[in-house]
């Protein structure tokens, strides 16, 4: 069976570009401690399904998902794709993610930096990313 070439991610309508930004940032976040837990997959599909407010994923964002290579990944393009709106939105993108890094109930040194990552990326300031890096978490 013979699969058409992917469209461009300009020809993409604007939500979806932004779901798959988020579903790489998403990606990016369960592989910073190296390993991949099934509850870090399920925690990320069950994320943007609630995001959008349907029962499945594009297939564009699943095929995304699915050839993920976190040595490849752009976490600052992600991030500038987004275009965030100010600090709420920064706040819901930094939820997000550590929703993910937790979801295997172990925030690790990796995950712990990986998130910094992402709020200087986005422009968050330290009081934003405090509650999602705090110890007690």
């Amino acid at each position: 069976m013979s699969h058409a070439p992917p469209l461009p991610e300009s020809a993409l309508e604007p939500h979806v570009r932004q779901l798959l930004a988020i579903a790489e940032l998403l990606m990016g976040a369960a592989q910073s401690d190296g390993h991949v837990a099934w509850s870090e997959r399920s925690a990320i599909a069950h994320v943007l399904v609630s995001f959008i407010g349907e029962s499945e994923l594009p297939a564009v964002v699943q095929e995304r998902m699915h050839d993920f290579e976190f040595a490849k990944f752009d976490l600052e393009a992600a991030c500038a794709r987004l275009q965030l709106g100010g600090p709420e939105d920064r706040k819901s993108l930094l939820g997000l993610v550590a929703r993910v890094t937790d979801a295997d109930a172990v925030l690790k040194i990796g995950e712990r930096s990986y998130l910094r990552r992402v709020a200087r990326a986005i422009g968050a300031s330290d009081e934003e990313l405090l509650p999602f890096i705090a110890a007690d978490h």
